[in-house]
């Protein structure tokens, strides 16, 4: 399978997830409807936050939460993608590279905490830029090329 065609497919199955998961959140319903926030391991939980830190020194940070395995951080930066991609992308890079095991799905907000715009972003992407295998020019297009 070419990168293209995983791409294409990893891309599908994002759209077709979130989907799900917009219509989900739409209706009220969650994955857990017991109202708890899932169970995230606690080294889990510190690279999450170790993101955030390092967000919000570009950022501020509204809040996060977690839609099954994406984690979803919202922040105003009032910036434009192109100029938030190279720091979400160093960021999410470092964390993974701790072992960080979730996607993510950056969310950024207007100043009236409307979203402005979101990416996607793969733990794969991010092993494989930072195993040399991908530039990180092409890490960034990768990442640019989710923008919805």
């Amino acid at each position: 399978m070419t990168r293209k065609d995983r791409h294409t497919r990893r891309w599908f199955l994002v759209v077709a997830s979130t989907a799900a998961t917009g219509v989900a959140g739409c209706l009220g319903e969650s994955d857990d409807d017991s109202g708890d926030e899932p169970a995230i391991p606690a080294d889990q939980q510190e690279l999450i936050e170790a993101f955030l830190d390092e967000l919000g020194q570009h950022a501020d940070v509204e809040d996060w939460s977690m839609f099954g395995d994406q984690f979803v951080p919202r922040y105003v930066s009032g910036n434009s993608p192109e100029e938030d991609i190279p720091m979400l992308g160093a960021a999410y890079a470092g964390i993974v590279e701790e072992g960080f095991e979730f996607e993510t799905m950056p969310t950024a907000l207007d100043e009236d905490g409307i979203i402005d715009w979101m990416v996607y972003i793969f733990p794969e992407w991010a092993e494989e830029y930072l195993e040399g295998e991908m530039s990180e020019e092409e890490y960034h297009t990768e990442i640019r090329e989710t923008i919805h």
